[in-house]
């Protein structure tokens, strides 16, 4: 019978936006495990939500954070883009009503070809949903990383990055928090130790800048 719920529940989820085709969601079973994990263990509210693609479903926030009560919960899935975090907000985020949202998204929508215009787009499409459900919770955003495999990129990186660094800016309760020039070293490009060998995912080396750049604002929302 749970299974049934959860399935139906993904499905819900995946329901197009009206006058579009139907789409295949390549998440489905992502949703329903999240789906299933809040059924068997609820989030409490008033909590730290962490959402976004494989560099914040490898982040180790539990262990990082350790103080927090509740823990932070990470709902990120890898391969994930913002238009997926929005066709999802639900699940991941909003439901669970948390005191402080922490968004990883960007890289994998640049990758994949999508236009700036249409990645910011579903970025304020994101956040404005957040803020209008959740208007007492701050939104934390980690703006697409530098990484060696995707250097080609750097320029619509640096694009798609000003776009969001703009957003956060225009709106009270809203942080860009700029990993960036710790991530490079001084030839300016993205510092080797901080990546595994396909130089896309970091190491703990990596993961040790993001917990330092957001410990500040996880500890001044916990108190």
């Amino acid at each position: 019978m749970l299974m049934t719920c959860c399935l139906h529940a993904a499905t819900v989820l995946a329901q197009p936006a009206q006058g579009t085709k139907p789409q295949t969601d390549r998440w489905a079973a992502a949703m329903e495990e999240f789906a299933l994990q809040d059924e068997r263990s609820p989030y409490p509210e008033g909590g730290v939500v962490l959402t976004g693609s494989s560099s914040a479903r490898l982040w180790g926030v539990e262990q990082a954070f350790p103080e927090l009560d509740p823990p932070i919960l990470n709902r990120g899935f890898g391969g994930s883009t913002y238009r997926d975090l929005v066709r999802h907000a639900e699940l991941l985020v909003l439901k669970h009503r948390p005191r402080l949202v922490i968004l990883y998204s960007g890289d994998n929508d640049i990758a994949g070809g999508r236009s700036i215009e249409s990645i910011q787009g579903e970025f304020e499409e994101l956040t404005d949903r957040i803020r209008a459900e959740l208007p007492e919770a701050t939104i934390a955003v980690i703006p697409a990383k530098p990484s060696p495999s995707r250097w080609e990129l750097v320029d619509k990186y640096h694009a798609l990055n000003a776009e969001i660094k703009n957003v956060c800016g225009q709106h009270e309760g809203m942080v860009y928090v700029d990993i960036w020039p710790a991530m490079l070293g001084d030839d300016g490009r993205p510092r080797p130790e901080l990546f595994r060998d396909d130089n896309l995912h970091m190491t703990p080396a990596g993961y040790t800048i993001w917990n330092d750049a957001v410990r500040e604002l996880v500890q001044a929302e916990q108190e």
